[in-house]
C-alpha cells in the first residue's frame, strides 16, 4: 500500500499524457498481470529448483516482484501515466517489493527498459525491440555474469541477440523466436555447475537442473508476445 500512495501522490501533480501512451501503458500493466499469473504457476517448480543449489525462495520472489509490479502498474494507469512513467514505477516496485538480488536485477531491467521509451512519443515496433533488447543485456551488466555462468543472464543474453537481428514489422514473431532461444538455453544450463551467486557454493550440486533465473525469465517471455 505505501507503494500505491507514493505513486498516485507522485501523478497526482502530472499532467495528462497523450491518449497513445497511456494505451501502451494498459499494455504494459496487462503485460505484468500476465506475469503474476505465471509466476504463482510456476512458484513451486522455480522454489524445487532453486533449492538444488540454493535457499529454495526463487519462486517466492518471483511472486512478490511481479504481484508489487504489476500492482504498480495499475496503479500509474488509473491516474493516467503514460508508458515510460507507468514502467518505472513497476521496475522499482519489483525491486522493493520482491528484494534480494533476482528483485533488483529485474528492477533494473524494466528502469533500463522504460529509460528508452517515452511518455510523450507512442513506441513504435522498433523502439520496443531496441528497449527489450537493452533491457535483457543489462542483466549481464548488473550480475558482472556472462552467458555460461548459469545465471539469468544464460536465457537473457541469447534473448538479445535473436531478437535484435529480428524484423521489427513482425514484432510477435519477433519476440516468439526470440523467447524461443531464450527456453532452449535456459533448459541447457542444466548441464553444467553454476559460476556465479548463491549456487556456485554448491560446486557441482546444481548440474542436471537448470538454473532458475534463466528458467523464469524465459516464462516471463513467454508471456508477452501475445500482448504484441
Amino acid at each position: 500500500m505505501a507503494i500505491e500512495h507514493r505513486i498516485r501522490r507522485e501523478l497526482a501533480q502530472r499532467r495528462h499524457m497523450p491518449q497513445e501512451s497511456t494505451a501502451q501503458a494498459k499494455i504494459v500493466a496487462a503485460v505484468l498481470d500476465a506475469f503474476e499469473k505465471r509466476a504463482r504457476a510456476a512458484e513451486a517448480e522455480l522454489g524445487k529448483m532453486d533449492a538444488v543449489a540454493g535457499d529454495g525462495d526463487h519462486g517466492q520472489g518471483m511472486v512478490l516482484g511481479t504481484t508489487a509490479a504489476a500492482t504498480a502498474a495499475r496503479t500509474c494507469v488509473a491516474a493516467g501515466a503514460g508508458l515510460r512513467t507507468t514502467l518505472a514505477h513497476a521496475a522499482a516496485a519489483w525491486s522493493e517489493g520482491a528484494g534480494g538480488t533476482a528483485g533488483a536485477l529485474w528492477g533494473g531491467a524494466l528502469a533500463k527498459t522504460a529509460s528508452l521509451l517515452s511518455d510523450t512519443e507512442t513506441a513504435d515496433k522498433a523502439a520496443i525491440i531496441a528497449a527489450a533488447v537493452a533491457g535483457a543485456r543489462s542483466f549481464s551488466a548488473m550480475g558482472d555474469a556472462k552467458v555460461g555462468d548459469k545465471t539469468i543472464v544464460d536465457a537473457a543474453e541469447p534473448f538479445a541477440d535473436v531478437l535484435a537481428t529480428e524484423n521489427p514489422e513482425n514484432l510477435a514473431m519477433s519476440w516468439q523466436n526470440a523467447t524461443q532461444k531464450a527456453t532452449e538455453s535456459a533448459a541447457k544450463t542444466a548441464a553444467f555447475a553454476a559460476a556465479k551467486g548463491r549456487a556456485h557454493n554448491h560446486g557441482t550440486d546444481s548440474i542436471g537442473t537448470p538454473d532458475p533465473g534463466a528458467t523464469s525469465f524465459a516464462m516471463m517471455m513467454g508471456e508477452v508476445t501475445v500482448f504484441l
